[in-house]
């Protein structure tokens, strides 16, 4: 059966996080990382869409208002759906790649149950929610690992359509933060967190997984 999408309470929505009231959204106001101002904030707007029957794969989101109510236009897209096939850069691989993101701690929400939050599980797997919930400040270590994987798709752009549950932060005995082919390094405040992710191999056309 088909999700029935209320287009008033998407609306609404949209409206909270662009910081507009929702009589104000057109066809082309911008809904993406700049007008939502942060990418934890962008990534907790899906979720409260998801949350409302708009489950939109992350690569599909659109960059404009317009393009959400297509969306919605031609029925809710399917999360789980086949994801376009990873693309690969023309240019020579380089030899080092570096990003880098920051991120405030308040910026995630407060959950009852991490293990059930739609912003929780659309944006870690199941591990990493069993590590965190188990860290003295868990939204503190849910950022960090937030802003590893943001680095991560900094570093390496082929990363950018992959949903964030399935770009998994590993974490060694020592406790130090792990990810396929780079080097992470996470830092915090007890308000701000920052993280840099190094791709110690060239680029590689390979399938994400």
């Amino acid at each position: 059966m088909q999700t029935v999408i209320d287009i008033h309470q998407v609306r609404q929505i949209v409206a909270s996080f662009v910081g507009e009231e929702p009589s104000a959204l057109r066809q082309d106001t911008d809904i993406g990382r700049t007008a939502v101002r942060s990418s934890v904030l962008l990534h907790r707007m899906y979720a409260r869409l998801a949350e409302a029957g708009l489950k939109v794969p992350a690569w599909r989101r659109p960059r404009t208002f317009g393009e959400l109510t297509a969306i919605i236009d031609k029925a809710a897209p399917d999360p789980a759906a086949e994801l376009p096939a990873p693309t690969s850069s023309a240019d020579p691989p380089a030899a080092v790649t570096v990003g880098i993101d920051m991120e405030d701690v308040a910026n995630l929400p407060a959950a009852a149950d991490y293990r059930n939050d739609p912003f929780y599980t659309q944006n870690f797997s199941p591990a990493e929610i069993a590590y965190c919930v188990l860290q003295a400040d868990p939204r503190r270590s849910f950022a960090g690992r937030f802003c590893a994987k943001e680095a991560v798709v900094k570093a390496d752009n082929g990363y950018r359509d992959v949903p964030f549950n399935r770009l998994e932060i590993e974490t060694d005995s020592a406790g130090r933060p792990g990810f396929e082919d780079f080097a992470l390094s996470i830092s915090h405040t007890d308000d701000k967190v920052v993280a840099v992710a190094v791709r110690i191999t060239p680029p590689a056309g390979s399938v994400r997984t």
